[in-house]
């Protein structure tokens, strides 16, 4: 079942799929799978879920080590 989108969604949405592909998503409301959601530009990498920690702790690990010593200490939460 889909949700209302919030938290500007519907406004960054298009630009970055495209207007007509964001209507599509937002009136139809239907679910998006891993596979479509890489292909729109959306998510950055999917992987399976017995490999997903270690992919995400080699991605933290190569930002941490090549940020520039002034953002050091920002979180992205």
């Amino acid at each position: 079942m889909g949700r209302l989108p919030r938290r500007g969604r519907p406004v960054r949405l298009p630009m970055l799929v495209g207007r007509a592909r964001a209507l599509e998503i937002m009136c139809t409301g239907r679910e998006l799978d891993a596979a479509e959601l890489q292909r729109l530009g959306l998510v950055l990498a999917v992987h399976p879920g017995d490999r997903l920690l270690a992919e995400a702790q080699a991605l933290a690990g190569a930002h941490r080590s090549q940020r520039p010593p002034g953002t050091r200490g920002a979180s992205a939460s």
